[in-house]
């Protein structure tokens, strides 16, 4: 929204995440959003990159499109609040919870007040530690972080799997430098909300017409933060030595270690590729990966092989 703003395009139409931002616990990253050209439709789509300092790889984290209109608000939230017949959830220990899950939020995300629940609508209040400055925010990231945190919880379920944010769509800003909210958020789908954000008097300060979440597991939020690869991995070639010619044998995929002859310290295959469908890339590799995976358990089921390392010839 704020490169919006200086693009006139404020309103965020979509915009997908693709991959977490982890910072390191030592040094600085680089973070680059680039904006195309406007479409003749007042569109400009977006792209957000990141960069460790010590790196020259960047990694892409989310694409959008950025919009010269947006929605109006509709349904506000009235002034009545909490909403007659909402139920009030627990929300004492909310942050111990998450933190139990793998989200550890540090004291100014700590926003989730109170939730309340009414069928397939959650209810909250929402708000920033007295002191924490606005100025120059047009909503403050970790206010508007937080109204989904009631979200987080409400949609965990039996086995503590979450759902996260992965897709926004239709967000459009009302209000600036609000340091309180009031959040509606309605279920919409299996995997979709929509939320409507106000003031302690009601008025609009953000909407968005539809975010979908997907599932995660604390496990995969785990090594979300490790990181990451900046290549796909590659074979490097480990001398082989210690071991005499004679203590060599070349075997092929189909052979088998059926004989009672002994077996070499060291086995090398010749893995010739399958050759299947012309064309046919992802079907031949699974087929010689399958080959080579058999050939592999043959040996290891055989306890004469025991002591014989697998290695790949030049």
């Amino acid at each position: 929204m704020h490169a919006g703003n200086q693009l006139d395009a404020p309103h965020v139409e979509e915009l997908t995440l693709e991959a977490p931002l982890a910072l390191p616990e030592q040094g600085t990253v680089h973070l680059q959003l680039v904006a195309a050209s406007e479409d003749g439709q007042g569109r400009r789509a977006i792209s957000v990159h990141s960069r460790p300092t010590d790196q020259d790889l960047w990694t892409r984290h989310a694409t959008g499109t950025l919009a010269t209109t947006g929605s109006a608000p509709t349904d506000p939230i009235d002034a009545n609040w909490p909403p007659n017949g909402a139920t009030s959830l627990d929300t004492a220990d909310a942050y111990e919870q998450l933190a139990e899950l793998g989200l550890r939020y540090g004291p100014v995300f700590q926003g989730l007040q109170a939730a309340w629940r009414d069928g397939d609508t959650l209810y909250a209040d929402i708000a920033l530690p007295k002191g924490t400055d606005t100025t120059g925010f047009g909503i403050h990231p970790a206010l508007l972080d937080a109204t989904l945190h009631g979200t987080a919880l409400s949609t965990t379920d039996s086995a503590g799997q979450l759902s996260l944010p992965f897709a926004w769509n239709g967000i459009t800003l009302h209000a600036t430098e609000a340091s309180t909210l009031r959040a509606r958020i309605a279920s919409t789908g299996p995997d979709t909300v929509a939320l409507t954000l106000a003031d302690p008097t009601g008025a609009p300060v953000a909407t968005i017409g539809s975010l979908t979440v997907r599932p995660i597991t604390p496990e995969q939020l785990a090594t979300a933060g490790a990181e990451q690869h900046r290549s796909l991995f590659a074979v490097d070639w480990v001398p082989v030595s210690g071991e005499s010619p004679e203590a060599v044998a070349y075997v092929e995929p189909t052979e088998r270690a059926d004989t009672d002859d002994p077996i070499p310290g060291l086995v090398l295959a010749h893995v010739h590729g399958h050759q299947g469908a012309p064309g046919d890339v992802p079907g031949n590799v699974h087929a010689t990966t399958q080959q080579v995976r058999e050939l592999v358990q043959q040996w290891l089921a055989d306890e004469r092989s025991g002591p014989v390392r697998p290695r790949r010839p030049r």
